[in-house]
């Protein structure tokens, strides 16, 4: 009689998972890219949006007085470079394409996905400072790998 329960346990498992996956995706880029593929809409209901913004794996993974890198992904397709923006205190530094070399992407097309910003010597002055790196022309942050945006430097 154990042997059924486990048994029927399993089935009932095995068919309602897929429904628990699609129920608990929360649409953030923390497990990859998500589908952004358009629902087709019917003509018996209203118009759905198709505006879903791809997602970009990456991090930033480096943060110092120096610099800040780190490398970021075109969620729909791998081979197009991602232009970021590099933000001190709100205010736009510089931007860059991440096309820089790195060793350990190379699984995801030829690897050329990283990027590094300077630190001007205006924001090396003792004084708290927050960084922020933004996908240009979208609202998503690349998220620090350390979960801290902040900086402190020496004059």
């Amino acid at each position: 009689m154990k042997s059924a329960t486990w048994f029927s346990l399993l089935v009932a498992l095995v068919t309602v998972a897929p429904f628990l996956s699609a129920c608990s995706e929360s649409g953030t880029n923390s497990s990859g890219p998500v589908s952004t593929a358009p629902t087709p809409a019917s003509a018996s209901s209203p118009a759905v949006s198709t505006n879903v913004k791809p997602a970009y794996p990456g991090l930033v993974d480096t943060k110092d007085c120096e610099s800040v890198g780190g490398w970021v992904i075109s969620g729909k397709d791998s081979t197009i470079p991602v232009k970021v923006e590099f933000y001190i205190d709100g205010k736009l530094i510089e931007s860059a394409t991440a096309t820089s070399l790195r060793q350990d992407l190379t699984s995801w097309g030829t690897g050329r996905h990283g990027f590094t910003f300077n630190i001007p010597a205006a924001y090396k002055d003792g004084s708290p400072h927050t960084c922020k790196i933004k996908v240009a022309g979208s609202d998503y942050e690349v998220p620090f790998i350390e979960n801290t945006t902040g900086i402190i430097c020496p004059p």
